[in-house]
Order: structure tokens, then sequence, then C-alpha cells
């Protein structure tokens, strides 16, 4: 029986043909072979609406190979993808590399082997003839040499492991149906194969075409998109001539213009005739149409050109010309938009197209790792049995179907953020001491200790499980488009998983270790996204589009180095090397020094495939405004049809020239027109519950009043909202947290000891003994840093701060004595018989304060008081209290005299670093002779009351505006750098 060849240029009714082959030998059980599963499904349909719904079978070139195989009974099962590739990573890593040391270590590197052995494969060429033409290719280079027999070297020890595992991988597989049925051809009998919508054939394939037709005598057709002569199809022209001796009868079919909308003919099928031609080549071809000049109106022209500054406006442009196609009638399924590489612009075009509300179907791979359910098992191996981070096991507990109460992975993330913990043990402690060990942690854990086969099974069950809360969580239980997505996504996990647990017990020493499991299960890939079908726009790469027309057709991404892609390098040997062992041994692997050949028959086949509307879409610029090149391919449309009408979309435009394509876009752009508007700053607070709240509030603290005083806007955020920080305190809050409990710490330590807590030259030796102990202590709990690295230096800077400071209270010559350390008052809700509240009298009635004073001071009779308040930052003199809005000082001096009967000496602020340790405050002047402090501090006793009254009074002042709820911005006092929350105060700094 003949083989046929069949080739013609696009739209030369070559499905037609084809299609007649098939419904013609229905009595024999013909094949279809199209290359994608979207086209078994197109031609199944279109068969059964022929009626032809027995008597032929759709399927891809794998089912072929099944196919072939169970007829000439092919015996056991190859290797699959991710068994090989366990295999080529377990052959690299014990293999003695010297000259590809390096190149061995990059991740790469197993993968690029892995394609290279399949491409030997396929050529025939077993491992020792590889060694034999690379000794000859390498002849006296002793570099090439070394080079050459690490590469057989490689080869040779795959091969043998696959041996050794008595499984072959999938080309060793097909080769060997081919050659059974070379051996036995009557075992295939009668059944026709039909090859078509493939615009090229691998070797693997041509050697199908080669048993099938030659040697087992089956009526073969394959169907090639090429004409002679023209440069569009160069790329195809060496596939062609491998067919063309097997061919016993060869058809070329004509053009034909039929298929095209009669106001688009013209251009569409002149753009088909012309690409890529030479101008003088083409005018004297009389079957070549003339193309009409393209009107100017972009809505009504066959072929459009759409500019954008930048990849979102790329897309939206996009979005808007399917949205418009969609209201003009045509039909989704019509509708084609394609890009080069969805690995690219897949996921930015998945987001644009649904904020439009197209409806779609757009396939495409995404690594086990980026998925939720992938991510969280792959967190879950690292706690169980690797070296996680606490934010691995945070990362485990968000994963679906985990925690019933999702809220508890919030807390601990939160204790993990402010207490900077670093490692999964860490955190998993936090979580035991309020919940149970997580079980699926526990049965992860156990199978790591048993074997890689146990671990892959209980990962693979951790899997489903977390697909189950995907489901669980999903309205009335049916998966949405991102439920769908995470069930593909386990599926593949889950087939990668039980792989590798079969290989692990057929060959336990090609079982991963955790380390290896966890690299190789993140890149599994998975398929993500709806099959075309019915009302849904397809969203495809060029491969994906052979053997089918649409309407309407959007190719987008039309960039320098996008389309056309540049050539990708063989990692193993380059072109010119390839040339070179033909020559020395006969052995012949493809080159791709032809790669731009490639890219013009992708680039002619998809702009072949619209029937009435084709738009090309470009970018001026990048999203970060840096100059984009178009694609030159955009000139060769232009030498056919002249300049396109075009629409532009600059970067960061909001308007939509001639209407926007959704109500959103549309608001947008009426906002962005209209005159701006800026928001009016924040209000007062008006409703009554808050209001009562802060009437009613028990009692208020100095810090609260001087943040009102400060700011009410940020006192509203940071005291009355009260929003925890997930991020840790900051270091010099949590440095001034470990000062004050460890002075509090040993000045009570040393009065227990020397009977009282004054440091003076003969006790501070002792003093610093137990600052010591109490430092290592208190900075183990309250770490200064979450960075161990900061976390040991900062308590080093504190311990020496801290010392210093204590030499300086020996000698400040104070006659005071500490009688009160961290005195507590208004705190009667923790301690009922604590000192009570301070009341003052408030512009709108009585005021209670509370607050804990860090050091009460009396003189030697028990009369007077100085009030001590440490400050890790800079300590404030009495002069600037009023300006600088500062009132705990004057206010725990007021409750040490009203609360104790004490009479006032002075108030200060103690700074605990910084070379001038005096403190800073206010003192009277004839008060504690002796005391070393800056003159300017000593004042009238008239003066130091004076300035209390003020201060307090403004205390009193803040009280009342915050009780009345008179929120009002103050961006100038707010923060070193402005306004603090601009975003809710609304309010510039002057």
């Amino acid at each position: 029986m003949p083989l046929t060849l069949l080739t013609g240029p696009a739209n030369s009714a070559k499905a037609r043909a084809v299609l007649g082959g098939v419904r013609a030998s229905l009595e024999r059980d013909s094949l279809l072979v199209v290359p994608t599963a979207a086209d078994v499904e197109r031609y199944r349909r279109e068969l059964a609406a022929d009626g032809l719904v027995i008597g032929a079978r759709v399927l891809t070139f794998d089912g072929l190979l099944g196919e072939i195989a169970r007829r000439v009974a092919v015996a056991g099962r190859p290797l699959g993808d991710v068994s090989r590739e366990r295999v080529v990573a377990s052959v690299v890593a014990r293999a003695d590399l010297r000259v590809m040391a390096a190149s061995a270590a990059t991740p790469g590197f197993a993968h690029a082997a892995q394609r290279f052995f399949a491409e030997l494969e396929v050529a025939r060429v077993d491992p020792a003839r590889l060694a034999g033409a690379l000794r000859a290719w390498a002849g006296g280079d002793g570099g090439r040499a070394a080079y050459g027999e690490e590469i057989a070297r490689l080869y040779g020890a795959y091969r043998a492991m696959l041996d050794r595992l008595g499984r072959p991988d999938r080309e060793l597989w097909a080769l060997g149906a081919l050659d059974a049925l070379r051996l036995g051809p009557a075992r295939w009998g009668a059944t026709p194969v039909f090859f078509y919508g493939f615009d090229d054939l691998t070797p693997l394939e041509l050697d199908a075409v080669d048993a099938l037709g030659k040697r087992a005598g089956a009526d073969v057709w394959v169907s090639l998109t090429f004409e002679r002569g023209r440069a569009a199809f160069a790329g195809r022209a060496r596939t062609v001539a491998e067919l063309e001796p097997l061919a016993d009868r060869r058809l070329e079919m004509e053009p034909e213009d039929r298929y095209y909308a009669p106001a688009a003919r013209s251009a569409l099928h002149a753009l088909e005739r012309r690409l890529f031609e030479e101008p003088a080549a083409t005018a004297s071809d009389p079957g070549v149409p003339g193309a009409d000049p393209t009107a100017a109106d972009p809505a009504a022209a066959p072929v459009v050109l759409l500019q954008a500054g930048g990849e979102r406006a790329e897309a939206e442009l996009v979005a808007a010309e399917v949205l418009d196609l969609l209201r003009r009638g045509v039909r989704a399924e019509e509708i084609a938009v394609v890009a080069r590489s969805l690995d690219e612009m897949g996921a930015l075009l998945e987001r644009v197209l649904t904020d439009f509300g197209v409806p779609f179907a757009l396939r495409r791979r995404v690594a086990l790792a980026h998925t939720a359910c992938g991510a969280g098992v792959l967190a879950l191996l690292r706690c169980a049995a690797l070296d996680a981070t606490a934010a691995d096991f945070v990362a485990y507990l968000r994963a679906p179907g985990v925690l019933e109460q999702r809220d508890r992975a919030d807390a601990l993330e939160l204790q993990v953020r402010r207490r900077g913990l670093a490692t999964a043990a860490d955190a998993l402690a936090v979580w035991c001491a309020e919940h149970d060990e997580p079980p699926g942690l526990r049965r992860v854990r156990m199978a790591a200790e048993e074997d890689a086969g146990a671990l892959c099974e209980v990962l693979g069950e951790e899997l489903s499980g977390m697909l189950a809360g995907v489901a669980a969580s999903a309205p009335g239980r049916v998966l949405d488009r991102g439920g769908r997505a995470e069930a593909q996504a386990v599926a593949a996990g889950r087939a990668a998983l039980d792989e590798l647990a079969a290989l692990s017990r057929e060959a336990p020493p090609l079982a991963p270790a955790p380390a290896d499991l966890a690299a190789q299960l993140g890149g599994v890939a998975a398929w993500r996204g709806e099959e075309p079908g019915p009302g849904l726009v397809t969203v495809c790469d060029p491969f994906a589009l052979r053997a089918r027309r649409v309407r309407a057709l959007v190719l987008c991404g039309l960039q320098e180095g996008g389309f056309p892609r540049p050539a990708t390098p063989e990692p193993f040997l380059a072109d010119a090397e390839r040339r070179e062992l033909a020559t020395a041994s006969g052995v012949l692997l493809a080159r791709h020094e032809d790669a731009l050949d490639v890219e013009r028959y992708l680039f002619y086949a998809t702009v072949s495939r619209p029937e009435e509307r084709l738009v090309l879409a470009a970018r001026t610029a990048d999203d970060d405004g840096d100059p984009a090149v178009p694609s030159f391919f955009l000139d060769d449309v232009r030498d056919v049809l002249g300049e396109l009408p075009r629409r532009h979309r600059p970067l960061g435009a909001v308007a939509w020239p001639g209407g926007a394509p959704t109500a959103r876009a549309a608001a947008r752009a009426e906002a962005a027109a209209g005159p701006a508007r800026r928001p009016a700053p924040i209000a007062a607070l008006s409703a009554e519950p808050v209001l009562r709240g802060l009437r009613e509030r028990p009692a208020w603290s100095p810090s609260a009043l001087e943040l009102w005083a400060r700011c009410p806007v940020k006192w509203f955020v940071e005291r009355y909202l009260d929003i925890e920080e997930l991020e840790p305190d900051s270091e010099p809050l949590r440095r001034g947290s470990v000062a004050h409990e460890t002075l509090e710490r040993t000045l009570v330590a040393l009065r227990e000891e020397t009977g009282s807590a004054k440091v003076r030259p003969e006790t501070v030796g002792r003093a610093r003994v137990l600052l010591r102990e109490t430092l290592r202590e208190v900075a183990a709990r309250i770490r200064i840093s979450p960075n161990p690295e900061r976390l040991a230096a900062g308590a080093r800077r504190l311990e020496a701060d801290l010392e210093r400071y204590l030499d300086a209270a020996a000698r400040d010559g104070s006659i005071f004595e500490p009688a009160h350390i961290e005195l507590s008052f208004g705190f009667q809700d923790e301690d009922p018989a604590g000192v009570p509240a301070l009341e003052l009298a408030a512009p709108d009635g009585p005021l209670r304060l509370r607050g804990r004073i860090d050091r009460v001071d009396v003189d030697p009779s028990g009369r007077q008081a100085q009030v001590i308040d440490y400050k890790t930052g800079r300590a404030t003199e009495g002069g600037r209290w009023e300006r600088d809005g500062s009132f705990q000082a004057a206010i725990y001096l007021r409750a040490a005299t009203e609360l104790l009967g004490l009479e006032p000496a002075g108030a200060f602020y103690q700074p605990l670093s910084g070379a001038d340790g005096r403190r800073r405050g206010l003192i009277v002047e004839d008060a504690d002779p002796d005391l070393d402090v800056v003159n300017s501090d000593r004042r009238p006793a008239g003066e130091v009351e004076q300035i209390m009254h003020t201060v307090i009074d403004l205390a009193t002042a803040a009280a009342a505006q915050a009780r009345a709820g008179a929120l009002e911005p103050r961006p100038d006092n707010c923060g070193r750098d402005g306004c603090s929350y601009p975003g809710l105060c609304r309010c510039e700094a002057a």
C-alpha cells in the first residue's frame, strides 16, 4: 500500500483531502493522528457530525505508539518522566566528572542530559558507537578527548542503569515497538493511518511513518504545510526531503482563498501568499492576488496593529479587542489569542481576561511548588525530614485542609515574627504549647524514618487531604477555576509520588533522599486551566493551533527576542561540533542553526489561521517605561499590506478613546477625566458608643496623652484601634524592655544583698556582676533582635551601656536613695491592694491616670522625692517639656507626691546610652546639692512648680480632647519623616 505525502500551503484544502481519505477507508478502521489532545476532541466531533462514529479513531502520536505496542505485543512499560529524571540525576551524581563538574552542579544539567540521551536513542546511537564517534571527533585534542569521554561515560552509565532496572525509557520503548513492527509487519494488519495537522515531524515520528508505510505496508497519509520555493517553509524543507524518498505518491495542493470572509479575503490571502517573499518574485507570480489598501478604521480593517506602552497595557488592548469581537457576534470558540510563550505571558493574560469578564480556555504548565497544595506538602516534607524554617511550618499550617480554624496559623505567624523564631522546631514548640502536633507532620516524620517508598505514599495521601480541604471550602463543593487548577496539580503530584514510590521499591539505590525528593517534587509540572471548547476563547501558543482555523486571531507578544525567539544553544554539542562529529564519524545529530527559519514558519502558520480578522499586538515600552523593540516580523507584514491601522494604549493610561470596554474601565476613565479632588482629612469621632467608651475609660497613661498631643490620628491608630503588628517590636523598643527589667532586678538584688539599692563605689563591682547575670537571662527571653548576629551584638552593646550607667550612678553624688523600683499606680484591676490612680482635674471633669515609675528616690529624711524614668534614647531637659509635649516625668512626680505623701524635689529622664550619662529634667535648686546634673536643670522651686503645672495642664487638655474624640491631623508632629498614616490621615505636612 502506498505512502501518500500531501503538501500545500495553509488553506489549501489539505484537511478536506485527508478527511476524504479517512471516510473512504472506514471499513478498515482507519486512524487519524493529530498533534494535541484538543485536536483529538475537535476532529472526533467533526467526524461525528458527519455520522462517522464507527470506523475511524482519532488519537495523538503517543496514542499511535500505544496502538503499535499493543499489536506487536511489546512487553513491559516505559519509565515515566519522573522516574527517568531520577535515574538521570542519580547517574550524574555518581559520575566522576572533572571537565563538566561545574556544569553538573547546576540545576538544569540533569534535564539537559536527559534530552540529549533521548536524542541519541532516537538517532540509534548506542553508548559504544557514541564513544567511538567522540574519540574520532576529538582527534589529538586532549581537552576534547576528556570532554567526549565524560559525555560517553554518562550516556553509558544511563543505559546500563536502564538495563539493570529492566525498564526502557519512552524513546527506547517506542523504538522497540517500531522495530518489532518491522520484524512482524503482518501484525499491523490493513489499518490506514492519516497524519494531519503536523507542521513538522520529529525523528521518532518519521521513524514511525517509515515502519508503518514502508515496512508494514500500511496505507499511510502524511499531510504537511509546505510549498516549494517559499521562504516561509525553509524550516520544513528538511523533513519533506526526508519523506519524499519514502513516498509512493505525492499530492501538492493549490492555495485557495474561499476560506476567508469576503471583506477580509484580499488582505488575508495576500498575507498568506506574499509573507517573507521578495517583492520582485511575488509581483511576477500571476497567481498571487493584490492586496487592497487596508481600511483606515481599525474596527473595520481585516488586519490591525495594537501598540501598547507596557505589558499590562498590551494585555488590556487584547482583552478589549476580544470583548469587541464577542459583542459583534463572533462566537467565543471562533476566537484565538496566541502568544509565542505562555510561560511568559500566560499569567498576565489570565488576570486581565478574567478582569474583563472574557470566557477563555488557557492551558499552561505550572510547577507544583507554585500551587497551594504543592507548596503545602513541600513545606510539610521540609518540616518533617529536613532543616526547615519557622516560615515552612507556618506555610504548612496554611495549606488547604490542615487547620479548621485558619486564624490559628495567623496567631502562630504573629508569634514567629514578633519573637524572631527561626526554625520549624522553634515554631512547633510554640504551637504545641497550646495545640496538639498536626497529625500529618507526625505521619510524614514516621514515614521518612521508614523508607523513601513509604514517605512518597504518605505525602501522596497528604496531598489528597489538602485537595479535600480545597473542595470543602468551595461553595456547594463545586470547584471554581482555582480549585480545578489545584485538582490538576494534586493529580500530577500524586502520579509523581506513586512513580517514585514504585521506583524506590524496584531499585532501592535510586530511592530519593528527602532533599532530592523535595527538589524533584517541587519541579513537577502540572497543567492548569480549561481545555478549549464551546463558549470559550482559546488562549494558546502557535503549536496548539496548527490543525484548525478561527474567525479572529489575536497574536500578542510580538517583541524582539519574543517572536521570533532566539536559538537555544545545545548544551552538550553545539552545531559546529555536530557538523564535525558527522564528518569524523558519520553520526548525524540535529542542528539548531535554522532557528530563524523555524520561527518564520510558526509566524506564517499562525497568521494564516484567521478567516476574518487578524490582530497583531506589540509593545513600545515595558512596564518600567524602558523602550521595547517590536518584532521585525511586523515589517514583513507591512511589506505585504503597507502601514496597518493601529490602536494605541500608552503606559499607565486610564482613558479609552472610542469608549471603555467594561463598566469598571469606564468608571476609572471618568474619574481620571474629572477634576482632581483631595479627600477630606479624617474627621472627629462621632459615634456615641465610641465617645461613651472614651469618656468612661477607667484610666489614661501619660504616654497615651503624649501621643495624642503629638498627633491624635496616630493615637487613634496605635492606641485605640490597637492593630497588632505582624513584625516584631522594633529593636530600640525591645532594647528598652530588656534594659528596664535588667536594672529593676539588679537594683532589687543589690538591696537584698547590701541593704541599699543605691549604687556606690564600694558596691558597684557587685552590681556589675548582678547585672551581667540578670541581663543574660532577660536577653535570652526578650530577644533584642530576631537576627542572631544582631542579637549577640545588641546584647553586648547593651551590657556595656548599662555597666557604664552603673559606674556613673556610683559617682553621681546623689544623697537620695531608691525607695520604690517599678512603682505601679492605678492598676487596681490587676492588684486591688496596689497604689490607686492619680486623679487630676481636667477641663471636662476628673481625670484618672495610671503608670509605672521606674524609680522613686527619696532623701535621707524620707520626705523629698525624685522620680527617675529610664530612656534608651534621647533624654529631654526640663526646659523643653512644654514645647516637646513631654508629660511623663511631671505626671510621675505629681503621682509620687500625692500618692506617697512626699515633697517634690525633681523629675528626671535617665539616659542609658551615650557619652554623657547625666540625667536630664528639673530639680529644685537646693535639693540634692551634690548631684551631678546640667546647670540649666536646676531651677528655683517656684519655677519648677510652674513648669510642672503648665505641663500637667497640657496633659489634662489633651485628655479632654481625646475623651471628646476630637481627631485632628498633625502631620508635622506625627513622626520623624512626617505623617505616619497618610492613607488614613489624608493630610500632608506643611
